[in-house]
């Protein structure tokens, strides 16, 4: 009883996105261990929606503690569409409103400090690290990998961020579509 309201407490077992309608959504809060997915339409605005949910976790999480407090709390973009390039661009022009090509790369680097709180202080603990590998290059037990190498590095994953599930493969192959992306999940 002990273990389990302690879990129920634990303000971090909670990832709050700060768009009440997608909170209410989603029961409260994103929580941990479970699976979300985002679908729709090739064009309709997935990969940014998902860039935004990132954002979203970091500034309105501030509260969040690491389960082991020597590691920094880090929710992981794992894109096989967009280039790295693309979703840092993405992300300055959601966080500052501005086209990041119009700028210096010291502007751009305060106006994302500044405008898009994207620095980690102990009031924003929260990182973002965003990875590419091309489409079907990896499967799922990758994630195990990336996860167990960004521990090493000091990280502690608190949230991933899959664009796009078809693009990932299960470990355990199948020709049927639709058995794969069940694998996946």
């Amino acid at each position: 009883m002990r273990e389990i309201h302690e879990n129920v407490t634990n303000p971090s077992r909670r990832l709050y996105t700060g768009m009440q309608g997608f909170n209410e959504l989603v029961g409260g809060a994103l929580e941990t261990t479970r699976v979300y997915m985002l679908l729709g339409l090739a064009g309709a605005g997935k990969s940014f929606s998902l860039l935004n949910i990132a954002k979203q976790l970091k500034t309105n999480n501030k509260h969040y503690r690491p389960k082991d407090p020597t590691k920094i709390p880090v929710i992981v973009l794992l894109t096989m569409e967009n280039t790295v390039q693309e979703t840092v661009t993405r992300l300055f022009e959601i966080t500052t409103g501005q086209d990041m090509g119009k700028v210096d790369v010291e502007t751009a680097i305060k106006m994302l400090k500044k405008d898009g709180e994207m620095y980690i202080a102990d009031d924003n603990p929260i990182d973002i690290i965003v990875k590419f590998v091309p489409n079907r290059s990896v499967d799922t037990s990758y994630l195990y990998t990336l996860a167990e190498d960004l521990e090493d590095e000091g990280y502690e994953m608190i949230c991933l961020i899959q664009d796009h599930v078809k693009r990932i493969r299960s470990i355990e192959r199948t020709p049927d579509i639709r058995i794969e992306l069940g694998n996946v999940i």
